[in-house]
């Protein structure tokens, strides 16, 4: 009778022990003995797709091997048809796949999983400490619900800078007197525009016909920091709900330094991406993402069989004049969906491993990315990987890239705005509103220029009246957006 009370206290013991925690890895061992495969859908491409399939391969050959775990990679396309795949999974569409383990998500994405249930708190599989090498405002990105829980781990961030076609650029700045102050703000980019506008126009025959220097990439991420550096947030989220805080005045800011440049030719926006722009010399410059520093280019195609190589500049994100230093930090961190204690385990090992100093400056030197931890910060990412692989070439944007948004990092502010149920839709009203209202203007401006001056007609355009008809549908389709 002893040993048998003996062996039920014990039994009893072990099972409310068992039940105590989440079970976070802390040794780095699996809980199982059996191979467990997970899914991670990212939508990645180009260099950033090779170099973390790269990675993957080698968790899985290393750690991965060590602990009967194997990271099955798919790339899903680009951000929204990954977010629109995932959210067809969630709700378990007809033809859609079983819910991916781990998927990239920005938070306006993410927190409509989460919103179903199916996003795990990361919170209880990292120690204090562990959450203290990640970059505060990086991490803070990932957090929310109303109990501010961390749903997404990140792995990588990007900021956005100033691409610059430097050869071109030089032909130009040795016929005409140029500032390279002017790449420090939106007023002075607007004047250096014009300026390369009436240069190029001098060439041609025919009036008018000059061509644009610069290019915005994301129109959303000008509206959203440059309110913010204008010291007026567009939106305030808090737990009560959210609310439009964008004035007029800050409204009127952005549009005047944009669409009167824009609809008189000083500004450009033709291809899908402005790297697609620059590629052909439609414009000289643009703001765009430090992801995105490989998709620079390296030639000018001036025809079906005509190029010339090209060299690169870059400049820190510009500002308004007497505005705050404020830039974006975005980019998609991973997050865990709900499944078992093994593969949940298994997945914090995996993204631990990916963010760790070696992978994790690997990963970000060669794409442009930003690292994600403060170690790989305050050293200098590109010094610590160079150290460790003297033998790798990155290329001259890249690394320009880097040093840019590295002197960023220590001058600005960085900031990402908060997700709510409608946070992708408003986006997609701050991307489309102003660029669409503009380019629907240039076509009927183009028209009119050629029965009559182009001076008289864009009179015609900007002003006060107009900007008052875009405001009115700007904030009118934001506040119909917004959560119920």
């Amino acid at each position: 009778m002893k040993k048998t009370g003996l062996l039920l206290t014990l039994v009893v013991a072990l099972f409310f022990s068992s039940c105590s925690s989440k079970n976070p890895i802390s040794s780095g061992k699996s809980n199982t003995d059996s191979i467990l495969t997970l899914s991670v859908w990212t939508y990645y491409s180009g260099a950033a797709k090779n170099i973390f399939y790269d990675l993957v391969d080698e968790f899985n050959e290393t750690v991965g091997k060590e602990n009967n775990i194997i990271i099955d990679p798919r790339t899903t396309g680009n951000v929204g048809k990954l977010a629109s795949s995932i959210l067809a999974s969630a709700n378990e569409d007809i033809g859609a796949e079983p819910i991916p383990h781990i998927f990239m998500g920005y938070p306006d994405s993410a927190y409509k999983i989460d919103q179903m249930d199916m996003v795990l708190d990361l919170d209880p599989y990292f120690s204090e400490d562990e959450l203290s090498e990640y970059r505060s405002d990086f991490l803070d990105d990932g957090r929310f619900g109303s109990d501010n829980a961390l749903k997404i781990i990140p792995i990588a961030k990007s900021s956005e800078i100033i691409y610059v076609n430097k050869t071109d650029f030089d032909l130009f700045a040795s016929e005409v007197t140029v500032d390279l102050d002017s790449f420090e703000t939106w007023e002075g980019l607007a004047e250096i525009s014009e300026q390369y506008y009436n240069w190029t126009d001098s060439k041609t025959s025919t009036p008018y016909d000059g061509k644009a220097f610069f290019g915005i990439d994301s129109m959303a991420n000008y509206i959203l920091i440059g309110a913010e550096q204008l010291n007026n947030s567009v939106f305030n989220v808090s737990t009560d709900g959210v609310e439009i805080t964008l004035t007029r005045e800050t409204a009127k800011k952005l549009w005047d330094s944009f669409y009167p440049p824009f609809v008189s030719g000083h500004f450009g926006n033709i291809g899908n991406f402005r790297s697609d722009d620059a590629s052909t010399g439609d414009i000289l410059a643009y703001t765009g993402s430090t992801a995105g520093a490989s998709w620079f280019p390296s030639t000018i195609e001036t025809g079906k069989d005509s190029s010339y190589p090209i060299e690169s500049m870059t400049f820190p994100f510009p500002t308004f004049e007497g505005g705050d230093l404020v830039t974006v930090h975005q980019g998609a961190g991973m997050v865990v969906t709900k499944s078992d204690d093994a593969h949940q385990d298994a997945a914090v090992l995996f993204l631990k491993w990916f963010t760790d100093a070696t992978q994790n400056s690997k990963f970000a030197i060669q794409t442009g990315y930003i690292p994600v931890k403060t170690e790989l910060l305050n050293t200098k990412a590109h010094e610590f990987y160079l150290a460790e692989n003297p033998d790798d070439v990155i290329s001259d944007v890249v690394a320009m890239s880097n040093e840019t948004a590295y002197s960023m990092i220590e001058s600005y502010s960085m900031y990402a705005n908060k997700p709510y149920s409608t946070s992708f839709e408003t986006r997609q009203i701050l991307e489309k509103s102003m660029i669409t209202f503009a380019k629907n203007d240039l076509v009927k401006i183009n028209e009119e220029i050629k029965t009559d001056t182009k001076e008289n007609v864009l009179a015609n355009y900007i002003t006060e009246e107009n900007f008052e008809n875009w405001y009115l549908t700007f904030m009118t389709e934001l506040e119909n957006q917004l959560p119920n």
